[in-house]
């Protein structure tokens, strides 16, 4: 039962994160010129806490062994990035666009791979996450070849970045992380057989 505690912790938390990203990505979307060392301080919480779920997600038990699988390095790296990011606030911009665009690009590419297994397993959904990852990969190379643009210009291309990888995310949780229902049953069954 405490596997499954944590894979609830790890799902739900994924989802939230998820819209988080998405609303941040919106934010910046209708605010490009905000102030880099407000968007500093939200962008290193935000890495943290998701690296931090990340790591949890690894070490949770999900049903098919898919959504997690490549989580303990990419929670790793961005609980790295928000810590940079927090220790080096004037190299904010150049930074976060390197660091996010490639983290974009290898976790889309992951995904890609992710999607295809879920599609051997029968996972009907597998396409979805398989249709945003090839545009959270398209969009991670955006990212990182528009850092010599305009900083208004690349305010907007990160904030879709953000909502992409956001619905990524969210895409993953709700078709990928999936939970074993009947594991009290099982234990229960196997109480009545040494009996």
């Amino acid at each position: 039962m405490e596997s499954v505690k944590w894979m609830r912790i790890a799902k739900f938390g994924y989802i939230v994160i998820a819209l988080v990203l998405c609303l941040l990505g919106a934010f910046i979307l209708y605010n490009p010129t905000i102030s880099p060392a407000t968007l500093n301080i939200l962008c290193s919480i935000l890495f943290i806490i998701f690296g931090c779920i990340k790591l949890i997600g690894y070490y949770s038990n999900d049903l098919f062994q898919l959504a997690f699988q490549y989580d303990f390095e990419f929670g790793i790296f961005m609980i790295i990035i928000g810590i940079v990011l927090y220790l080096r606030p004037l190299e904010f911009v150049s930074f976060m666009c390197i660091a996010f665009g490639i983290s974009v690009i290898f976790d889309g590419l992951f995904r890609v791979r992710m999607a295809l297994e879920a599609k051997v397993f029968g996972i009907g959904s597998w396409w979805i996450v398989f249709f945003m990852a090839i545009i959270n990969c398209i969009f991670g190379g955006f990212l990182i070849l528009h850092i010599e643009e305009g900083s208004v210009l690349l305010m907007y291309v990160l904030g879709i970045t953000l909502i992409v990888e956001g619905m990524l995310s969210l895409a993953t949780a709700i078709t990928m992380v999936k939970m074993k229902k009947t594991k009290h049953i099982d234990v229960i069954s196997k109480e009545s057989e040494e009996k």
